[in-house]
């Protein structure tokens, strides 16, 4: 959602989860729908630390647990860190 709602506001955004999902949450997809967003076509990313050296910004949620994110990841994260 962020990062649809990010490009429909003429951002350069990319979303990525630690544990993704095998796809969109189908609720998620209508909500989507009903503010004039398609994201149907879209799929959950695992977050790779090629997103993290390429982005000039990170968001995170909750990403500061070892076993979802580990060390190296979390030290990448925390120069462009935002929680």
């Amino acid at each position: 959602m962020a990062e649809a709602f990010a490009k429909k506001h003429g951002m350069n955004a990319q979303s990525a989860g630690t544990i993704p999902s095998p796809r969109i949450n189908p609720t998620v997809v209508d909500v989507m729908r009903e503010r004039g967003i398609d994201i149907s076509s879209n799929q959950p990313k695992t977050l790779a630390p090629e997103l993290i050296q390429d982005a000039s910004l990170v968001v995170t949620m909750g990403c500061s647990i070892e076993e979802a994110c580990p060390k190296p990841v979390i030290a990448q994260m925390r120069k462009k860190l935002i929680e």
